[in-house]
């Protein structure tokens, strides 16, 4: 399984990871129109307004209870709070995300490795890492980001080749 630090203050219910009915509640489509809201200020280089909405996607997230809207939420947090120079916030929300991610990937079975967008959360971290000088810190991130890059790339190899 692919390496990721684990931080147990994330307490997550089985419901919280839920299921994929197809049909979001009304929270969960608010809250994932304020992460498309967040998404477009971040790439129109506003990081302080897209820091901003996705605290208040966080919020909402764990208000509907959606796991997979807090990882997307935890996610961009961790990126605007880079973008701001904020660093020690970007490394919590994205350890947050990766957290997430391996507490749902394990609540729904998935075994597979590490995902691209968690790979590469832990080459973000190492980058924030090499800016706040902690260079052990960053070997490590980037050895979880050379690992998982090389599990993604064994997996696809072992895929069918499309018909």
């Amino acid at each position: 399984m692919f390496p990721l630090c684990i931080n147990k203050t994330i307490l997550i219910s089985s419901s919280a990871v839920g299921s994929c009915s197809g049909r979001l509640n009304p929270d969960s489509l608010e809250v994932l129109t304020t992460l498309r809201e967040a998404k477009r200020a971040l790439a129109a280089g506003q990081s302080a307004q897209a820091q901003q909405l996705y605290a208040d996607a966080l919020t909402g997230a764990k208000v509907a209870g959606d796991s997979m809207l807090m990882k997307r939420a935890y996610r961009g947090l961790g990126v605007a709070c880079r973008d701001l120079k904020r660093f020690q916030e970007a490394i919590d929300n994205l350890q947050k995300a990766l957290e997430l991610s391996q507490v749902i990937d394990s609540a729904q079975g998935f075994s597979s490795g590490p995902s691209l967008r968690d790979i590469e959360l832990c080459g973000i971290m190492a980058d924030i890492q090499v800016e706040l000088g902690n260079v052990e810190e960053a070997q490590v991130m980037y050895k979880r980001y050379v690992a998982g890059v090389e599990i993604l790339g064994e997996s696809m190899r072992q895929a069918p080749a499309p018909a």
